[in-house]
Order: structure tokens, then sequence, then C-alpha cells
């Protein structure tokens, strides 16, 4: 603002500058569609994120539940469903599917 920059400009900046914390309800079978959908690669880098470290503090805590949430590809492969990956021709490429949500990683 001290440059001149317009408020409604610098408010647009904000939610991207500064780390947010927020507490969210629900039950689990709607956090599990979240989840699922959020852990794809190809989701957005902060939901990913957010995500991945909710469903490892679940992992953490009930641990017979954690392990069947995973990637929307996970699902698929256990199921034996072809293709794997349900995004079509905005596969990642990595066959995450293959991976424990611990070791979910992502370069951007």
């Amino acid at each position: 603002l001290n440059l001149g920059v317009p408020e409604e400009h610098a408010l647009y900046l904000l939610p991207n500058a500064f780390p947010i914390r927020f507490e969210e309800s629900g039950d689990l079978l709607h956090f599990h569609h979240k989840w699922v959908q959020r852990l794809c690669y190809t989701a957005q880098e902060e939901i990913w994120a957010a995500c991945r470290d909710e469903v490892l503090q679940v992992s953490a805590r009930f641990p017979e539940i954690g392990k069947y949430i995973q990637a929307p590809c996970w699902p698929r492969a256990q199921a034996r469903v072809s293709p794997i990956c349900p995004e079509g021709d905005r596969f990642c490429g990595v066959a995450v599917w293959k991976t424990p949500v611990a070791e979910y990683q992502r370069l951007i």
C-alpha cells in the first residue's frame, strides 16, 4: 500500500502471502471423499499438502482407517480397473497407487 498499489490488489495477494490455520468438522464419509480427490497429484498444491497432512494425522491415530485413504488411483488399482488413473489424459506420470501417503512427494 505504501507503494501506491490499490487496496483491492493488495488484498488479492493476502491469502497467498500469509499462512492461515482453520478448523474443519464433518463426517468421515465426506472427509474421505475430499481427501481421496485432493490427494491426486493433479490437485492444487496447497490443498494437496493440507489433505496429505490431514490424512497422515488420521492414519497415525486410526491406522485401520488410514490404510484406505489414498489417491483416487489407489482404489482403481486395487479393483484392477483400467486405466488406473481416473484423470485420463491428465495422468501425472507417477505410479502413486504403489506409494504410501507418507511417501507422497510433489515437485512443481
